[in-house]
């Protein structure tokens, strides 16, 4: 019991060292994802050839974006 305490304890103090660079992350992130959905509708309004490619990249990023939010 005592050390799954320690264990928690620990965790807790490492979670709010790194809160500030888990927020920057999520904010780039974030500011990631929204450039790219600017960037798709203009590329499939100009070119709309490459839209199996860019369906194949936004589900590459839902996934990422995804396993980023579920490890933070």
């Amino acid at each position: 019991m005592l050390l799954r305490y320690m264990v928690l304890s620990q965790t807790q103090k490492s979670l709010k060292k790194h809160q500030k660079i888990i927020y920057q992350i999520l904010l780039y992130f974030n500011l990631c994802d929204t450039l790219i959905q600017v960037l798709t509708v203009i590329i499939l309004d100009h070119q709309p050839e490459y839209k199996d490619q860019i369906v194949w990249q936004i589900e590459a990023r839902l996934v990422l974006r995804d396993l980023t939010l579920t490890l933070t």
